[in-house]
């Protein structure tokens, strides 16, 4: 139920879905338990999760990474194509809860790794072993990669096609997001600042409350999106895939792709995402650069895994390796990885805690003392296994990894809390009371058509949403300029939030104007000059296709000239019949023919009716719906009805229900046959019984 304590179940399970979900990628990539154990830890706990604790669509999508992978790895080495069917369903089906972001980086990734396995056909193995693929696998591989890509695509399309065609049609015209940003925007809004590659040392320095932001040393970048930790072990593992195996094209190509990840996040500072804004059309959509760290974290993971199936085959192997130089030269690689993060460690952990952060204790105290154990542990255990390669003591120091690993991740979660979770009495109070208010009702008919302003908000308050109480504006990723813009203005709002907030004005003092900057600004200056609201109504093409900030309209000075002289428009009563979210229905009279203008949101889908005759929705006021009315009484009905709705919901989880439930099907179809065939076989034997009985006693 709507509840906190169910919210906190569904955040908890996101995490665990991310976290089950690298350990069966490590399964499928050949790694041992305690190398996916280690590894999981580290994904789970890395900095983009700990970061973005709060934004629950954010960790919703990271979290079906692996997943989707995993399966789209499967697709790609055996022929079937049901691996690819369920790809798609899980890509799709984390769509429906997933930052946009999110989605389009994953899709891109899937398209990037079917690249990487062209281009390294053979499957990755470990040191010693002889590679089980050629270059005359390419062509059959291209072939089954583009089918299973087109899979992919549509069976997700399909799933994810109720939002996104929300997000893309239905919201045309009432938010600009969406559509795609600007260019400055793409490249400059929450870009990863490179000095934040340091942040791979420890979790400590990205903390709002513990770091000396004073100095401004990540300009640019949101506290939630520094951090780039992912544990001191699967940062030494990463480091060692490639070191073991110089000569793999397929880790390379991971390392590669984390390299332009995370220069893609750092926007403006390197050309990468310019380049991808330009020739990319899709990336256009991605307001924040540092959403692309989230993908290099990930391909540092898999190089992770690779390591620990190297590292378990080699120091736990009963046998000899197949060259005691092959043996040396692993493990020399492996302490030689080791001591190269840790230095890397050591030197950006004292620029950036060190030398910066403020020294609070005792959380300073907690980050010194993580630093120590977690990464001289690494090393530590590295120097061991090149000593002692095999039998218990590797066996030993393996799993001593793994519990480094586990203590690695308690430390993290307790520096991380400020990002993650609370302990302060006036937050927790705040959210006991909010669930103490909620309310699941939608219908808005009792509460009339009042509703308040949020005066002197808070950032990211949205606290309305508990008890539905009806506002002008609240915080929303799904912004309007003019709708900001016009909740500044104590005039508009009044008009807007009162009781009685039907207004009418004749149709000869109404002009047709299109919406931009030059129009707004004159309807605004004219408010202040009548102490009132005027009237405005623009056509459904200049609501969809608003002049974009910075340029003028070709019409702008005489649509300017027209709002100067406006009068103000008056309110009109009405008697309320029906009011919901999609729904409005209500009794007016107007004295003479002119429009009547609803300060309710104008959306595309909105449809409306004036006496059971269907009627235009106009754009009124640059936010608002309109309708144009004869003189008279009249009963006028808004209903929101968006095309496609709810056909699309239907298909998209009939999809899911039918890949969910069809190996259970084919199951019980085999079985059935099965014990239909026994049948078969035992009648079929006590016939044959029954005739040798005949015969003998034919011949008696």
């Amino acid at each position: 139920g709507g509840s906190e304590a169910a919210f906190r179940y569904y955040w908890l399970l996101t995490w665990l879905w991310g976290g089950v979900g690298m350990l069966v990628l490590g399964r499928h990539l050949g790694a041992p338990v305690w190398g996916g154990f280690a590894v999981a830890l580290g994904f789970v706990f890395s900095g983009f999760f700990t970061g973005h604790a709060e934004h629950t669509s954010w960790i919703e999508g990271y979290a079906f990474l692996p997943w989707i992978i995993r399966y789209w790895d499967l697709a790609l080495r055996r022929d079937g194509y049901r691996a690819a069917i369920v790809a798609g369903a899980l890509w799709g089906l984390s769509a429906l809860a997933s930052h946009p972001g999110m989605i389009l980086i994953n899709g891109g990734l899937v398209a990037l790794w079917l690249a990487g396995r062209l281009l390294a056909p053979g499957i990755d193995c470990s040191p010693g072993e002889p590679s089980s693929g050629a270059v005359g696998e390419r062509r059959p591989l291209l072939r089954r990669g583009v089918k299973a890509l087109a899979i992919f695509g549509l069976v997700g399309g399909v799933i994810m096609s109720p939002t996104y065609k929300a997000f893309l049609v239905d919201g045309r015209g009432y938010s600009d997001r969406s559509g795609p940003v600007t260019r400055e925007l793409a490249l400059t809004y929450n870009a990863l600042h490179p000095s934040a590659l340091m942040t791979m040392a420890s979790p400590y320095a990205p903390l709002s409350k513990n770091f000396s932001f004073e100095r401004n040393y990540f300009p640019g970048t949101d506290p939630s999106s520094i951090g780039l930790y992912t544990g001191a072990a699967v940062a030494w593992l990463a480091l060692a895939a490639v070191l073991i195996r110089p000569g793999s094209a397929w880790r390379w190509w991971l390392v590669g792709l984390a390299v332009l990840y995370l220069a893609a996040a750092m926007g403006s500072a390197l050309p990468l995402r310019g380049w991808l804004y330009d020739y990319l059309p899709p990336t256009r959509f991605l307001r924040h650069a540092t959403s692309f760290r989230g993908a290099a974290l990930f391909l540092l993971a898999v190089l992770a895994l690779h390591a620990s199936r190297d590292l378990d085959g080699v120091f736990r192997s009963r046998t000899p390796s197949g060259s005691a130089t092959v043996g040396r030269g692993v493990r020399a690689a492996f302490a030689l990885a080791a001591l190269m993060v840790v230095a890397f460690a050591v030197v950006s952990y004292y620029r950036t805690v060190v030398r910066r952060a403020t020294p609070q204790w005792p959380d300073r105290l907690l980050a010194d003392v993580h630093f120590a154990v977690s990464w001289f542990g690494v090393a530590a255990i590295a120097v061991f296994l090149a000593l002692r390669p095999r039998g218990a003591a590797a066996s030993a120091a393996l799993l001593a990894l793994a519990a480094l690993a586990a203590g690695d991740a308690v430390m993290t979660a307790r520096i991380s809390r400020h990002t993650v979770y609370t302990e302060e009495k006036e937050y927790l109070d705040t959210w006991h009371a909010l669930d103490a208010r909620h309310v699941g009702d939608l219908h808005l008919t009792g509460r009339g058509l009042g509703r308040k302003l949020n005066s002197g908000m808070r950032l990211f308050d949205n606290r309305n949403l508990f008890d539905k109480t009806p506002t002008l504006n609240t915080y929303s990723a799904y912004v309007n300029r003019f709708h900001d813009a016009f909740c500044k203005e104590p005039g508009l709002v009044e008009a807007a939030t009162a009781p009685d907030r039907i207004w009418f004005a004749p149709a000869s003092s109404v002009p047709d104007v299109h919406l931009s900057a030059a129009t707004f600004d004159a309807f605004v200056r004219r408010s202040r000059e009548v102490g009132s609201m005027p009237m405005v109504i623009h056509r459904r093409s200049s609501m969809l296709a608003p002049v974009p900030e910075g340029q003028r309209g070709a019409n702008d000075a005489g649509e300017v000239q027209r709002i100067a002289q406006l009068p103000p428009a008056r309110k009109v009563p009405i008697r309320l019949g029906l009011y919901d979210p999609d729904l409005l229905a209500f009794r007016v009279e107007v004295p003479e023919a002119g429009y009547l203008l609803v300060t309710d949101r104008w959306a595309r889908s909105w449809e409306a009716t004036v006496d059971g005759v269907a009627a235009r929705v106009l754009g009124g006021n640059f936010i608002f719906r309109a309708i144009q009315l004869a003189p008279g009484a009249h009963r006028v009905i808004f209903r929101y009805r968006p095309p496609w709705y709810p056909g699309l919901m239907y298909l998209s989880w009939c999809t899911l229900a039918t890949i969910v439930s069809w190996p259970l099907a084919a199951r019980w179809l085999r079985r059935r046959r099965a014990s239909r065939r026994g049948s078969s076989l035992a009648t079929a034997s006590i016939l044959r019984g029954h005739q040798r009985q005949l015969g003998v006693a034919s011949r008696v």
